[in-house]
C-alpha cells in the first residue's frame, strides 16, 4: 500500500481535476460570460489563467483533503494497530506524494480546460464521466503510471535497455539513404 500511495494520489487528484474543471467554464460557457471576457482588453492568456488558477484551487484542495486521508489512514496503521507494521513517512516519500500528484492535477486540469474551451460541446453530459478525448488525454498519464511503476520497480534495467536499444533503432532508421 504505501508504495502505491503516491500512484494512487496522482490518480485520484487527476480524476478529481477532470471532473471539477469543466465544472469550472461550463456556466460561464453557456451564460455568455466568456464571450463578454473575450471582448474586453483582457489577454486570452490571462483569461486562461484565471480558470486554470480557479481549477487548481479547487482541485489543490480535494488534493490537501485526499491527502489528509492519506495521513490519517498511515496514522493509524502504524500506532493503532499493534501489527508492527513499521511504516514511516521518508522524506524522498513526501516528496513524491506532494510533487507527483499535484503535477498530474495540473496536467490533467490544464487539459480539460483547453478543451473545454476548444470544444465547449464536450461539456455536454453523458454517461459516467464522460468519454471525451481531452479527458482521455488529460488521465492518460495518471491511469499509465501504476503499471509503469509495477513493471519499472521489477524490470527497470532491461525496460531501460530496451527504450535505448528503441531509440537508436529509431534515430538509424530515419538516417537511412535513400528515403
Amino acid at each position: 500500500m504505501v508504495a502505491f500511495s503516491p500512484v494512487l494520489l496522482t490518480l485520484l487528484c487527476a480524476l478529481l481535476a477532470t471532473i471539477i474543471t469543466p465544472s469550472v467554464v461550463s456556466e460561464d460557457l453557456r451564460g455568455g460570460l466568456l464571450e463578454v471576457l473575450l471582448s474586453t482588453p483582457l489577454a486570452k492568456a490571462q483569461i486562461f489563467s484565471a480558470y486554470l488558477g480557479a481549477a487548481l484551487l479547487l482541485t489543490g484542495l480535494c488534493w490537501g483533503l485526499c491527502s489528509l486521508a492519506l495521513l490519517l489512514t498511515w496514522a493509524a496503521l502504524t500506532h493503532l494497530l499493534p501489527l508492527g507494521l513499521g511504516l514511516s513517512l521518508s522524506p524522498t516519500l513526501a516528496w513524491i506524494l506532494t510533487a507527483l500528484p499535484l503535477s498530474m492535477t495540473l496536467w490533467s486540469a490544464a487539459v480539460m480546460l483547453g478543451g473545454a474551451l476548444l470544444y465547449p460541446r464536450t461539456l455536454d453530459g453523458s454517461a459516467g464521466v464522460g468519454g471525451s478525448p481531452a479527458r482521455l488525454l488529460a488521465l492518460a498519464p495518471s491511469v499509465l503510471l501504476m503499471p509503469a511503476m509495477v513493471l519499472a520497480s521489477q524490470h527497470l534495467g532491461p525496460l531501460l535497455l530496451g527504450g535505448l536499444v528503441g531509440l537508436a533503432a529509431l534515430s538509424i532508421a530515419g538516417d537511412v539513404p535513400g528515403d
